[in-house]
């Protein structure tokens, strides 16, 4: 799918005139389908959606430095670099290097996981990005990341992370659950006496554990555990998950 760049003109506004453009119209099949597409968006401005006319720009600095962005990208590398970092770190981040007229003449991608946003003091939230000891301005930078709830405003979370963080979850549920069916980190019943003022000595205890384990051992089979300390006013039983 091209990048394309569009210019909105609304009611009573004047149509653009410092650029090439050409309008979309509506009786072409083609525009009528990118027309379209254009308002379908989700999250697409209001003026795009209330426009009375549509032109598409095609000549225009950005396309330029989009399709150019400096000596060693092109637009199909920038986009690759782009949702990769999106992707793996969360984050992606621009430089543009401006010229005179206060438009971008280069645009230089920075490895994002060498990038760090700077909490600013008081009630300034961003304070700048921190790359290889140089701090850039919040402005000199442009961003796109993933939404990271625990900071929302400075940090980020990508799907790569959350597909770690998911498998060493599961792989600690595994664990759990197959030392549960071997038997191993916890019993399958507690044996108490039922009179509270009563308890077990250690030789009465040992023999009861002996008993029930012998004639209850087999496959999978937890153990049971014989305490003389517990005092209740019933037999503790712990089932097995």
């Amino acid at each position: 799918m091209p990048l394309r760049l569009y210019a909105t003109t609304g009611r009573g506004e004047s149509a653009p005139r410092f650029w090439q453009t050409r309008r979309l119209d509506r009786s072409k099949e083609q525009d009528r389908i990118n027309l379209a597409r254009l308002k379908s968006q989700r999250g697409i401005p209001w003026n795009v959606q209330k426009a009375v006319q549509i032109d598409e720009v095609l000549d225009h600095p950005l396309i330029d430095r989009l399709n150019e962005p400096n000596e060693f990208f092109d637009l199909q590398l920038l986009i690759h670099y782009i949702a990769r970092s999106l992707d793996v770190i969360g984050a992606a981040y621009i430089e543009p290097v401006m010229n005179g007229l206060s438009q971008p003449a280069e645009l230089w991608p920075l490895p994002s996981y060498l990038v760090y946003p700077l909490p600013g003091a008081g009630e300034e939230i961003l304070r700048g990005y921190s790359y290889l000891g140089r701090i850039y301005k919040p402005d000199e930078l442009v961003r796109w990341r993933y939404l990271s709830l625990r900071d929302p405003y400075l940090g980020q979370f990508s799907p790569t992370q959350a597909a770690f963080e998911y498998a060493g979850l599961h792989d600690d549920f595994i664990s759990v659950q197959q030392a549960i069916l071997e038997g191993g980190p916890r019993p399958d019943a507690v044996i108490s006496t039922r009179d509270p003022m009563l308890s077990l000595g250690k030789d009465e205890r040992k023999r009861l554990e002996m008993v029930f384990n012998r004639k209850f051992s087999g496959g999978r089979t937890g153990r049971v555990v014989v305490d003389g300390r517990l005092a209740t006013d019933r037999p503790v039983v712990l089932a097995t998950l």
